[in-house]
């Protein structure tokens, strides 16, 4: 019992504090805000905004079940309704008759007992007739509400797409924030070495060449072969000129 006292007259300090001193106040603020923070960077996740937007489509589905159920219960009401109608209709073409024959044979009597039975289905026809007109426009109006809440839910379904593809779409991106440069200013310097080198190396081979292709021994070696050619062409042409002679 004394436990159970202590409990109640914390629960009301606790209450008392956060809900009435400026420092409970601003704690329960900062609670609030970290708590709204924290569901604000979930829903920003696929499977946060995933598990968010499910909750409120799973409402919206209640709300069109709930109103799909009305509606097919009016039209129901209205279709038994309908049926009352016509049979009322066709037993009151045949008291008619029945009432039309009498008074054909002058049997007054009978005539009054149709008459009677022809104004309890007229009382009959009348209210059925009100009750069906109070119905189609209950159920235009729950129609109307069925068409807003499935509206309401494939749009929130769509939106849900959206959300989703955008998010993947923004993780994808976000990701190339997370990819090291390949480059440091070890690598650079190790890199602008070599390519140095390369240089060097292609310039020396390109000087030698120049050397080579510049040298006197080479000059005289390329002039006598170009003398020899130059010879044998000779040779040749004497030949062809001698070759038809013989």
């Amino acid at each position: 019992m004394n436990t159970l006292i202590i409990a109640i007259i914390v629960a009301v300090c606790l209450v008392g504090f956060f809900g009435y001193t400026v420092i409970g106040k601003r704690i329960s603020l900062r609670a609030k805000g970290a708590a709204e923070e924290k569901i604000a960077e979930d829903a920003a996740t696929v499977d946060g905004a995933k598990s968010y937007y499910n909750a409120a489509i799973s409402k919206k589905e209640d709300v069109y079940r709930q109103a799909y159920k009305l509606h097919t219960e009016v039209l129901g009401e209205i279709k038994s309704y309908e049926d009352q109608l016509r049979t009322f209709k066709k037993q009151r073409f045949g008291v008619i008759t029945n009432l039309n024959a009498c008074v054909a044979k002058g049997d007054d009597e009978n005539a009054k007992v149709y008459l009677r039975q022809q104004n309890d289905i007229d009382e009959k026809v009348a209210v059925i007739e009100e009750t069906l007109e109070q119905l189609r426009e209950t159920e235009r109006v729950q129609k109307e509400q069925l068409d807003n809440a499935h509206d309401e839910l494939e749009k929130l379904k769509s939106e849900k797409d959206s959300a989703i593809f955008k998010l993947k779409a923004a993780d994808v991106t976000q990701s190339l924030k997370s990819i090291p440069d390949a480059s440091d200013d070890e690598t650079d310097k190790m890199l602008e070495t070599v390519r140095d080198g390369i240089s060097r190396k292609v310039k020396s081979a390109e000087g030698s060449r120049i050397a080579y292709d510049s040298s006197a021994d080479v000059q005289a070696k390329r002039l006598d072969k170009k003398l020899k050619e130059e010879d044998l062409d000779r040779q040749l042409s004497e030949y062809k000129k001698t070759f038809g002679k013989k």
